[in-house]
C-alpha cells in the first residue's frame, strides 16, 4: 500500500547487484514491454515513456531511464530515524473528530 499519491512503488526484491547506469538498465529485463510475457513481472508505468512535452516514446524516456532514482527496495529493517509520518487518511480522521468537539 502507498502513504501518498503518487508514492513510486516500492521495489520487492534485492537490486544490489543490478547495473543501471547509461550502459545498461537490469530492470528493464523483467519490467519492458517485451520482457512482461516471460517474466511476468508488472510493466513499466506508461508515464515512463512520456517526454517532457507530454509525448510518448517508444522507449523509456531518458529522465526516467535511472529506476532507483524514485524507487527503493522494500526492506524488514529497524528505523533508522524516529518517523513521524502521518498518511492523509490519519489526518483528516483527526481533523473531522476535532470538528465535532
Amino acid at each position: 500500500m502507498r502513504n501518498y499519491p503518487e508514492q513510486p512503488p516500492l521495489i520487492p526484491h534485492k537490486i544490489d547487484s543490478y547495473q543501471i547506469d547509461l550502459n545498461a538498465n537490469q530492470c528493464l529485463t523483467c519490467h519492458s514491454r517485451t520482457a512482461l510475457e516471460i517474466s511476468q513481472a508488472p510493466m513499466v508505468s506508461i508515464t515512463h515513456f512520456m517526454s517532457r512535452d507530454n509525448q510518448f516514446l517508444s522507449s523509456v524516456t531518458p529522465r526516467r531511464y535511472f529506476c532507483n532514482q524514485c524507487h527503493v527496495p522494500q526492506g524488514q529493517t529497524k528505523d533508522l530515524v524516529e518517523n513521524g509520518f502521518v498518511d492523509i487518511d490519519q489526518v483528516l480522521e483527526y481533523v473531522s473528530g476535532q470538528e465535532g468537539n
